[in-house]
């Protein structure tokens, strides 16, 4: 049996248009953006504290479960199953990447909203995703 080996197909350091529109509204909306507690979404000060795990990263990593639009119909999602966990996330980079039963790992981050969303406080930010490649 053969270990899969996994694709990165997104990297936020590459999303410069998700990055531009999150510091656009972090700078120029009152309910909307994250604080910018550890420096600007985004900037170097940002990926800094990322790097260094002032910001800690966290890992899922499991099969693909679902692929779908969102609640509203407007935005493709998809679901990886771990052994603890099922959760949710949007399919960024390559769409035909993602077939359920794929091995995956999202890397990812825990950022504070300026105003919570609801309930919600904190948005986890996918930095990477990786597909099987098979």
């Amino acid at each position: 049996m053969s270990i899969p080996k996994l694709i990165k197909i997104y990297d936020l350091k590459n999303d410069h248009r998700y990055i531009e529109a999150i510091q656009k509204a972090t700078l120029n909306t009152p309910n909307f953006g994250f604080k910018p507690n550890n420096g600007l979404f985004g900037s170097s000060e940002w990926w800094a504290a990322v790097q260094n795990g002032v910001i800690p990263a966290k890992i899922i990593e499991g099969k693909i479960s679902n692929i779908s639009m969102g609640c509203n119909r407007d935005f493709p999602e998809f679901e990886i199953s771990s052994a603890t966990e099922t959760k949710g996330w949007p399919r960024f980079g390559d769409s035909d990447a993602y077939k359920i039963g794929k091995k995956a790992r999202i890397t990812y981050i825990v950022q504070e909203r300026k105003q919570p969303l609801g309930k919600e406080t904190h948005s986890d930010i996918i930095l990477t995703v990786e597909i099987d490649e098979d």
